[in-house]
């Protein structure tokens, strides 16, 4: 199957897996590592052959192969094809074993989704509209209930097809987000107010469900887990609310993963925060491990020094995720995204301990802005690198 040639949607089987898979592996031949051993080189703080890239790319993905979006929510063969596609296409270093994972969990538990337009799913309802509706829940069986059998079939693919290359990552919403998306946010901070014991409450039915299913995955073919976690950012919440209701909770997810631990992505808000390391500092303590640098905290607060943020996380053997914008991706120009890449890429690639994050790529993203990121990125990633 020629690179750029679609399978027309109703005809993508296995086979066609396999036969990208096989054309992966032919690109990967031709470079002096494969994606597994340039990360593990990078998260030990030592200079692999380039920075690893990572796209988390769904939508687009989705576009790029000629299938709508609801289609890799609902079929794991459909969603492993678009990630092999854009692998193919991009050159970047590992795929997505997840979609609209914000939704997986409360779904699981009984909560409808409406999809409007080529788009992820959006929750219809809250499915807990009063504190006693949280004792009526039940925790779901995590091979069987919802979508949850979906994430557990691509975790499979993916570890089956490029699991010594490259292999897979799962990610589970973190236990402050499932109770937003199981309450809403401003029932939630009512909540806070009024019924504290409930939030507790909730917050500890919330961090069973996701460290059980993160254990799940890994069990599947996952070789590490993402925690994702929005709703927790500041401004959305104040950091004397942040250490009450997320960070323990948070924290105790990642130690019931141990060994292989558990990176807390999708928090950001650094930058707005009056001392911005205050944030990343609780995201180390909880144990993640590694740390993102946030594209849109770097433009907020051009106080922030990438440097600086990098030689924080290296005193504690975090790897860096510097993320770029989406908005950049979609929107900016070429030389634009080049020119911020080669910025990152001057101040905290040196070392090693770096990840190029390509932050939730657009559906309407133009290819030859995503070749722009990927190729700048081993362009001005490439090593030996001085600081």
């Amino acid at each position: 199957m020629p690179k750029g040639k679609r399978v027309p949607p109703s005809k993508i089987t296995e086979k066609h897996l396999l036969i990208l898979a096989e054309q992966i592996r032919e690109q990967v031949a031709r470079q002096p590592l494969t994606p597994l051993e340039r990360f593990s080189i990078s998260n030990s703080f030592h200079q692999p052959d380039r920075v690893p890239i990572i796209l988390q790319i769904h939508e687009h993905a989705a576009r790029l192969a000629g299938l709508p979006v609801r289609r890799i929510c609902q079929d794991p063969i459909a969603h492993v094809y678009c990630q092999l596609n854009a692998l193919l296409e991009y050159g970047y270093d590992l795929p997505c074993s997840f979609a609209d994972c914000y939704n997986i969990e409360v779904e699981a538990l009984g909560a409808q989704l409406v999809y409007t337009g080529d788009r992820f799913g959006e929750v219809k309802q809250h499915i807990i509209k009063t504190p006693s509706d949280l004792d009526r829940l039940t925790m779901p069986d995590f091979t069987k209930a919802g979508r949850m059998p979906w994430t557990l079939e691509v975790n499979r693919l993916l570890k089956q097809l490029l699991g010594d290359i490259m292999g897979a990552y799962a990610a589970v919403t973190a236990p402050f987000s499932i109770a937003v998306n199981l309450r809403g946010y401003q029932q939630l901070m009512t909540d806070i107010v009024e019924n504290r014991s409930f939030v507790h409450r909730l917050m500890d039915f919330c961090t069973r469900l996701c460290a059980g299913f993160a254990q799940i995955q890994l069990q599947h073919g996952a070789m590490a887990t993402s925690i994702i976690d929005a709703w927790a950012s500041p401004p959305l919440l104040s950091l004397k609310l942040f250490d009450e209701f997320v960070l323990p909770y948070t924290s105790r997810v990642i130690g019931m993963l141990a060994p292989t631990g558990a990176s807390w992505g999708g928090i950001w808000g650094c930058a707005d925060v009056p001392d911005w390391k205050d944030l990343v500092y609780r995201v180390i303590a909880a144990g993640s491990a590694s740390v993102r640098a946030f594209g849109l905290d770097l433009e907020k607060r051009p106080d922030i020094s990438l440097a600086e943020y990098k030689a924080l996380l290296r005193a504690n053997r975090r790897p860096m995720l510097c993320c770029v914008t989406a908005k950049l991706l979609a929107y900016g120009s070429c030389e634009e995204i080049e020119r911020r890449v080669k910025e990152i890429m001057s101040q905290a690639a040196a070392g090693g301990g770096l990840i190029l994050y390509g932050a939730m790529v657009p559906i309407e993203t133009p290819p030859e802005k995503i070749h722009a990121f990927v190729e700048a990125g081993k362009r001005f990633g490439s090593y030996p690198q001085r600081a």
